[in-house]
């Protein structure tokens, strides 16, 4: 008796499945589960499935540039002024455009990931391990996207940023 008892009151996977999809905070997955008729369970369904599909190419996209190794960003304070309110600042645009990006790996050179942190071991090795941490601050200042530019050889470095039509050319606050 306490037997049959347990197995009733046991759920099965297919129970705490859909308790779980009646249940969750997965936008759309309850709709799919409680939708009464089979064409809008399709419809929801087709939805979700689409932006998953969606929120995991955008992800991919975003590694995908991330792994570009394309931005020195060495965090410092460029400017300790107030701002007047309301201010707005465009940060985190890419210096160097995809062809650019493509350009330097043809011609072998590093990327401007790979030039800070040579740049950072060779100030580390040559001041900061000898107590020199001021002259250590002066150089690691040559670690920026001009410093990057400035180690190319002459007249590379024009090709590989971007055309006018690909910035920002105007911008208008109302």
């Amino acid at each position: 008796m306490a037997e049959d008892q347990n197995k009733e009151e046991t759920p099965t996977y297919k129970q705490e499945l859909l308790r779980f999809c009646q249940t969750t905070t997965i936008r759309g997955v309850p709709r799919i589960v409680n939708a009464k008729h089979k064409g809008i369970r399709s419809v929801w369904l087709a939805f979700v499935i689409i932006l998953f599909m969606g929120l995991f190419t955008c992800m991919i996209l975003l590694a995908r540039q991330y792994f570009d190794y394309d931005v020195i960003h060495p965090p410092r304070v460029l400017r300790d002024t107030p701002s007047p309110f309301p201010s707005i600042t465009l940060c985190n645009l890419r210096p160097i455009s995809t062809a650019g990006i493509k350009r330097i790996k043809e011609l072998r050179f590093r990327d401007p990931r790979a030039f800070a942190r040579n740049v950072n071991n060779f100030a580390a090795g040559l001041y900061y391990y000898r107590n020199r941490s001021h002259d250590y601050e002066i150089i690691s200042n040559a670690i920026s996207m001009g410093g990057y530019l400035e180690s190319l050889p002459k007249d590379y470095s024009y090709s590989l940023g971007h055309m006018k039509n690909e910035s920002v050319i105007q911008c208008m606050v109302s």
